[in-house]
């Protein structure tokens, strides 16, 4: 009875570790001692006995804009959280939550997924019921951003989703930005990088944030790619933001600019032909980034927040 007792303790320390705290298998490792390929089968036992409880309390969301966006702009669909005065985690939180509930209604066994990075996919992740999928494949669809530990890189992104759904994943292990046109151009000839992002174009569903330039939100800013001097030259250069690390302006042209030549990952005409290509992106300032990325036909599913959905609309 003792043993039963431990060994369910045990199980619930370790999914308390990795669905509550957002820690890795390695890192749950080294902190029980217990080898890796053991705290795999832990994690996968505690799904298998409801161990593990996901409670979310999901936003409140606001039907009628989000028929106004489909039918401004096309889209498959649209989810708005209602928003008044909340941080910008707080938003980022509520997306997150948001996108996890309708990502889990169209998932499917046997499907390809490709995620990004951000911290709305993050958040996504976290609000996730484990799962047992058949079949399932998830997909790196940019390099890494260069900085250890980051809780909202690529590679780190795909496993933790893979691991949610019980799926296979797969990496680029590359940089997200390198040295010269030159050097992606021959990484993408890398065999395991092309394999990846070949079966990422067969991808049913990509998951991906929208990046802006502002300089609090510019995230290859923060992760030391860019320096405010390049970012400021990109400003001047109609650039309004980013998904996968491919920059466009406010009217949806993927611009001839430098980073272009440099990011490796899926690029946007490739991501676009994905059947089901959900962003996430919330925040008044991001506001040109989305109308780009909408205008470039980069997405057809949105999730947003009211106060970004109004300036989406009345910028339609």
């Amino acid at each position: 009875m003792e043993n039963t007792e431990f060994r369910m303790a045990l199980l619930a320390k370790v999914a308390s570790l990795y669905y509550d705290q957002n820690k890795t298998q390695q890192e749950i490792s080294e902190i029980t001692g217990i080898a890796r390929p053991i705290i795999s089968r832990m994690i996968a036992e505690a799904r298998e006995r409801s161990i593990v409880k996901i409670n979310v309390q999901y936003p409140w969301t606001w039907q009628q804009m989000e028929n106004d966006l489909i039918s401004a702009f096309g889209l498959k669909s649209a989810i708005v959280m209602v928003t008044e005065n909340e941080s910008y985690t707080d938003i980022l939180v509520g997306l997150g939550q948001l996108v996890a509930k309708y990502f889990n209604e169209i998932l499917k066994d046997n499907m390809v997924i490709g995620i990004s990075w951000g911290s709305a996919l993050r958040h996504m992740i976290n609000a996730m019921q484990p799962r047992m999928m058949n079949g399932t494949y998830v997909i790196q669809l940019i390099g890494a951003t260069g900085l250890e530990n980051n809780p909202t890189d690529g590679p780190l992104l795909a496993q933790l989703l893979s691991d949610r759904l019980n799926a296979t994943c797969l990496h680029l292990h590359t940089p997200l930005v390198v040295e010269s046109k030159i050097v992606r151009d021959a990484l993408l000839q890398e065999r395991s990088i092309k394999e990846t992002l070949n079966r990422a174009g067969e991808a049913d569903i990509a998951l991906v944030g929208i990046g802006s330039i502002d300089p609090d939100l510019y995230s290859l800013k923060i992760s030391g790619y860019i320096t405010e001097e390049e970012r400021q030259k990109m400003e001047d250069a109609g650039v309004a933001g980013d998904i996968c690390g491919h920059h466009y302006s406010v009217n949806g042209e993927l611009l001839n600019i430098d980073i272009n030549d440099r990011t490796v990952g899926i690029d946007l005409p490739t991501l676009s032909k994905i059947d089901t290509v959900i962003a996430v992106a919330g925040d008044y300032r991001k506001g040109d980034a989305i109308l780009g990325a909408l205008r470039g036909k980069f997405i057809n599913a949105l999730v947003t927040d009211s106060i970004t959905a109004k300036y989406l609309l009345d910028h339609a």
